[in-house]
């Protein structure tokens, strides 16, 4: 399964980019349906498949172990047009959030983007 994996990795650079994307994140393969690759869906699988994908990631060449929540996760308590985006702990954070988006690639991003959608009120303002 490993050379498998790395084959994909290596004849794909979109799925690269998106595995180093994921920083220094648990990837589980969430399934009912198998226990030694998934999750067994309730986590008491073993998780072989996302195991063997952090192993690799680990490994990788240009791998940096980062990874940044949006700023709602990040920051609940601050407001979208509050000042403390613009002062303090929410502009530096800010600040690393886009150079870490910066560095990811555009099928990375989107991934990050589907997965993290903003609250309404981020949305609509």
């Amino acid at each position: 399964m490993r050379e498998a994996i790395v084959a994909k990795i290596e004849q794909h650079p979109k799925v690269k980019s998106i595995l180093l994307s994921t920083g220094d994140c648990i990837i589980v393969e969430h399934t009912t349906n198998d226990l030694y690759w998934g999750d067994g869906g309730d986590g008491q699988g073993k998780n072989m498949l996302g195991n063997l994908l952090m192993n690799i990631r680990y490994n990788m060449e240009n791998y940096e172990p980062e990874f940044l929540l949006p700023q709602w996760i990040t920051f609940p308590d601050i407001h979208p047009f509050s000042i403390g985006w613009r002062m303090g702990k929410g502009e530096t954070y800010l600040t690393y959030l886009w150079e870490w988006r910066r560095k990811q690639s555009p099928e990375a991003l989107k991934e990050y983007d589907d997965y993290f959608t903003p609250p309404q009120v981020w949305v609509s303002g």
